[in-house]
């Protein structure tokens, strides 16, 4: 049975969070599989070291789909994945945030909004005409968050699993 994610801290409000040092963003490699795989648990995937590694070497060798990590405090404190292209019903090619991450202990801290304004200096790089994101129904602090740094909610996302395992996968979301 697929673990259910963790309930999420209390709001962000009331717990104050000491200042990180300067962090940093840098590009995620082959070689960060296992700090990649402790994030993705923070948000309930779960994956083995192997399986993250065989995803990694698979998405960056795309070149639309470039993988970031915020480093700070000596260590990964965010994740966030990236997939750029045009779509049929857009005059211009559009980034989604396919993957975004702080680990609990930085939340509150200003490594989200880093990571997201480092996706849209990408994204305006690449000529995207728009950032865009999906998340969990469930996930109430992150759409606070996301509605607070600028995104507006536009669309409801259906899934049809095609796997059982993508099935077991998708059970308990709402």
């Amino acid at each position: 049975m697929p673990r259910r994610p963790q309930k999420p801290p209390r709001s962000r409000k009331s717990q104050p969070r000491r200042p990180l040092p300067a962090p940093r963003i840098r590009p995620a490699t082959v070689a960060d599989a296992a700090v990649v795989r402790d994030l993705l648990h923070e948000l309930g995937y779960r994956a083995t070291v192997r399986d993250v590694t065989r995803r990694l070497r698979a998405l960056l060798a795309t070149g639309s789909d470039p993988i970031f990590l915020a480093i700070a405090d000596g260590g990964a404190v965010g994740l966030m994945a990236l997939h750029s292209g045009s779509m049929l019903q857009y005059r211009e090619p559009v980034t989604r945030i396919t993957t975004l991450v702080v680990a609990a202990s930085a939340r509150g801290t200003g490594i989200g909004r880093l990571l997201v304004a480092h996706a849209a200096k990408l994204a305006k790089a690449r000529g995207c005409g728009a950032l865009e994101l999906t998340t969990g129904l469930a996930r109430h602090d992150a759409q606070a968050f996301y509605r607070a740094i600028g995104f507006n909610a536009t669309a409801l996302r259906f899934v049809m699993p095609l796997s059982s395992r993508m099935k077991r996968r998708l059970d308990y979301r709402a």
